[in-house]
């Protein structure tokens, strides 16, 4: 498929996910800022473990292209290490996104589609430019990383390959600076963005 033909397939199976409230300058309610996307046509969504990680016990919520909202009933699966949480909305029908069976070789083209910084549903493009093995605090785990552009608000976007397919999930970025002068980092030099390979959404579906 063409980029437009892929973000127009795609689109409504994106949504919007965190915390819900009620808008003071209006009569609706909203939901955070983080993304997501439906696995299954009868509400079971993924997005990234640290978007579900310290709510305090507020509301989670899910909101679709339509403005429709959610509430996220259950987890039903997660794993930090992985950075993939998996959760199921009350009432809600949705188109899902196949999972490709194959990781998206180094140098294939992807998309995402996410709301960075409340630029809802934003799609930009790259490509996969390595696979690696990401270690931090007695934890491990495979990441892949990608060229296409995305920011905060991102989190738990999908990452698709030219068949519309999920490949990855948005996970975090890591800025890279030539120096560090008097404990603040000098002259930036590129952003790496990572994601969570598909193989590792896959498995806590099984």
């Amino acid at each position: 498929f063409s980029p437009d033909e892929i973000y127009e397939r795609c689109k409504s199976s994106v949504l919007m996910i965190g915390r819900i409230y009620k808008c003071d300058k209006c009569t609706k309610w909203h939901v955070g800022s983080a993304s997501a996307f439906a696995i299954t046509s009868d509400g079971v969504i993924a997005t990234n473990y640290h978007v579900i990680e310290d709510k305090d016990g507020a509301t989670l919520g899910a909101m679709d292209l339509s403005g429709k909202t959610y509430p996220v009933t259950e987890v039903l699966a997660a794993s930090k290490a992985d950075d993939v949480a998996i959760l199921r909305l009350k009432g809600a029908r949705l188109t899902p996104l196949p999972l490709s069976r194959e990781a998206a070789p180094v140098g294939s083209a992807v998309n995402v589609i996410s709301h960075p910084n409340g630029r809802y549903f934003t799609m930009t493009k790259g490509d996969v430019s390595r696979y690696f093995l990401w270690r931090a605090k007695n934890m491990a785990a495979p990441r892949m990383a990608i060229t296409a552009d995305y920011a905060k608000g991102s989190s738990g976007a999908p990452v698709l390959n030219s068949e519309g397919e999920v490949v990855g999930m948005v996970s975090a970025t890591n800025s890279i600076y030539y120096t560090r002068e008097k404990g603040q980092n000098q002259n930036l030099q590129m952003v790496v963005k990572l994601c969570i390979p598909v193989a590792a959404i896959s498995k806590l579906l099984d």
